[in-house]
C-alpha cells in the first residue's frame, strides 16, 4: 500500500507519512465488524460457531513539518474474535482415553455424550516511526509493541467423567520497521516496508 494521502500510512507505508500534503497534525479512527460462521466438518458431522464481534477499532495518528513526519497507531493486528462450539469440536472424541479416570473403565474412543468449546484470540499492537523525506525518497524508522492474548476453554462428558479445560497463553513481543517510498515522479509511488 504505496498511499501518501491518509493518516493510516502510519502503519501501511510509514515512510509515505513524509508526503502527506499539509503540515500539521492528522488523526483517525476506523472500526472493523466481524460476523460470520465458522465450521469444523469431521465424519459428516458439522460443528458450527458463529462469530459476532461488532467493533475491532484502530486508531492512527501523523504529525508532519517540513520533511519530518512521525507517526503512530493502536490496532488489532490479529484476532480480535471468540468462537463457541455449543455442539463441542471433534477433537473431543479421541480424549476418552485420556479422562477414563485412574480405575481405565472408560471405553477408548467412547464419544462424549455433551460438550462445548470456545475459543478467542487479540493482538493489541502499539505502533511508532519517524520518517524524512529527501528529494525523490523518504525513509522511516519504527517499530511495534505487540500484546498478545488467547484463551481456550470447554467441557466433555463421557459416561460419568467430566474433563474441563481451561487454559490462557499471553505473549508480549516487539519488532523494528524499516520503510522507503519512492516518488520517481507525481504520478508514481512506490512504498516499502518491512517489518
Amino acid at each position: 500500500n504505496a498511499a501518501t494521502d491518509g493518516v493510516d500510512a502510519a502503519v501501511y507505508n510509514p515512510a509515505g507519512a513524509a508526503w502527506l500534503d499539509a503540515d500539521g497534525l492528522y488523526f483517525g479512527l476506523t472500526t472493523q465488524s466481524l460476523f460470520g460462521e465458522y465450521a469444523i466438518e469431521d465424519d459428516g458431522v458439522k460443528y458450527p460457531a458463529d462469530i459476532m464481534v461488532p467493533v475491532v477499532p484502530s486508531l492512527h495518528l501523523a504529525w508532519k513539518k517540513g520533511n519530518l513526519a512521525v507517526v503512530g497507531a493502536f490496532t488489532v493486528p490479529a484476532g480480535g474474535g471468540s468462537l463457541v462450539y455449543e455442539k463441542g469440536v471433534p477433537y473431543l472424541v479421541p480424549l476418552a482415553a485420556f479422562v477414563a479416570g485412574s480405575d481405565g473403565n472408560a471405553k477408548t474412543g467412547t464419544p462424549p455424550t455433551n460438550g462445548e468449546f470456545s475459543g478467542s484470540t487479540i493482538f493489541y499492537g502499539a505502533t511508532f516511526g519517524v520518517a524524512y523525506r529527501y528529494s525523490i525518497a523518504s525513509l522511516s524508522l519504527g517499530g511495534r509493541l505487540v500484546l498478545a492474548n488467547k484463551k481456550i476453554g470447554g467441557s466433555a462428558t463421557y459416561d460419568d467423567v467430566t474433563a474441563v479445560l481451561d487454559a490462557e497463553k499471553s505473549a508480549t513481543g516487539f519488532g523494528g520497521i524499516i520503510g522507503l517510498h519512492l516518488r520517481p515522479m507525481k504520478e508514481i509511488n512506490i512504498g516499502l516496508r518491512y517489518e
